[in-house]
């Protein structure tokens, strides 16, 4: 059966980090070897054939700009989405470990997904990998109830989330690939944001206001909390007093989208988080911005610290960010890059990082709320 690796459960609080060797955007035996080597370093097992059901989720959110053949100028867009090659990397060592099970699944692009895998280069993966990819969208209220899995969470905004089948089966391995970007609206778009593309279409619209989600799909008020709407009235009032940046611009935006994510990350029963971030891209997470070769990958269990590190690396200070502040209110992760332990690791095996400033940033600004006059450094 596969396993974590004994690093990793002797540092289960720990982030992992590794330097790849990516020389272009388009250094696709890079992106291969860079998955292969992170999934290698935190997973094991005896190679016998494991049955259960894994998992992959990347992020695939958009089709590339660059319709056809690209232009040899033409500004690369890779960072939009997480690269399909990194993902097949991971698989490639979870097939050598016994995996036999594979999906990659995804549901943040258009629907249907299909065009979108294939222009990311998801189709080709995975033939090659003999693997199956899971489109998660559907229009709202049209999943069949054995499609779902309705899992109870005490959160802030829902008591009930519908993710995905089979995300959150009993005999799922979940492992979250996000890759490194920045948000117009939550700023960093890591491990928790990523968890949307797992919940019902309908359900999964967090940069929405609550009442807007509350008449998307008939019935679905039952869904959430009675006093959701006064809930998160208060619960943006008192950031607000505490002077959380940005929280004056949008009403309760802000608040509706950080705490849904909370939830999200309460109710999910996730096992790995592995970010990559060969590419990095600034501006808008969308077709506002520029991708950054960052040569960095960084991995996990807590998806709360494995974001407050990325994002920490990307030149941003973790407590300013409005999902990180909750869920650390909420005791869903610790933030502080301080306290953090960070691992460096490294052909030579595993450097104890007494600071991720040892590691270095770059810097990966946010076009907030679209303005693409200027980068916002939270």
């Amino acid at each position: 059966m596969i396993e974590l690796s004994s690093l990793v459960r002797q540092h289960p609080d720990a982030v992992f980090v590794r330097r790849a060797r990516a020389l272009s955007f388009t250094d696709a035996a890079a992106f291969d070897a860079a998955g292969y080597a992170m999934a290698d370093a935190l997973l094991g097992g005896s190679g016998d054939v494991d049955g259960r059901t894994f998992v992959l989720k990347p992020n695939v959110v958009f089709g590339s700009s660059h319709k056809g053949e690209p232009q040899a100028d033409a500004p690369s867009d890779q960072g939009i989405v997480t690269h399909a090659d990194f993902v097949g990397g991971i698989v490639r060592r979870l097939q050598e470990l016994g995996a036999r099970r594979i999906f990659v699944a995804e549901g943040g692009g258009p629907t249907p997904m299909g065009p979108t895998f294939e222009e990311r280069g998801y189709s080709r993966m995975a033939t090659e990998r003999g693997i199956e990819l899971l489109d998660f969208n559907k229009e709202p209220g049209t999943y069949a109830e054995a499609e779902l899995n309705w899992t109870p969470v005490d959160g802030v905004v829902f008591n009930r989330i519908p993710f995905i089948r089979p995300v959150n089966d009993p005999d799922a391995v979940f492992i979250n690939v996000p890759t490194m970007k920045t948000h117009n609206l939550a700023v960093i778009s890591l491990c928790g944001k990523a968890l949307q593309g797992t919940i019902a279409m309908g359900y999964r619209h967090f940069c929405s206001t609550i009442e807007a989600a509350l008449t998307r799909v008939p019935d679905a008020r039952q869904y959430y909390q009675p006093d959701v709407v006064e809930r998160i009235q208060r619960e943006f009032e008192r950031h607000l007093a505490a002077g959380l940046p940005r929280w004056d611009q949008e009403g309760t935006l802000y608040e509706g989208y950080a705490q849904r994510t909370c939830d999200a990350v309460q109710a999910h029963q996730g096992f790995l988080n592995i970010v990559e971030g060969v590419i990095g891209r600034d501006g808008t997470a969308f077709h506002q911005g520029k991708d950054v070769l960052c040569n960095l990958t960084l991995a996990g269990l807590n998806p709360v610290s494995v974001d407050a590190i990325t994002a920490y690396l990307m030149g941003h200070t973790p407590a300013n960010i409005g999902f990180l502040a909750v869920a650390a209110e909420r005791g869903l992760g610790e933030i502080d890059p301080a306290k953090i332990p960070v691992m460096l690791l490294t052909d030579d095996g595993p450097v104890p990082c007494h600071h991720p400033d040892q590691i270095g940033r770059v810097e990966l600004g946010v076009y907030f709320r679209g303005d693409n006059s200027r980068y916002i450094w939270f």
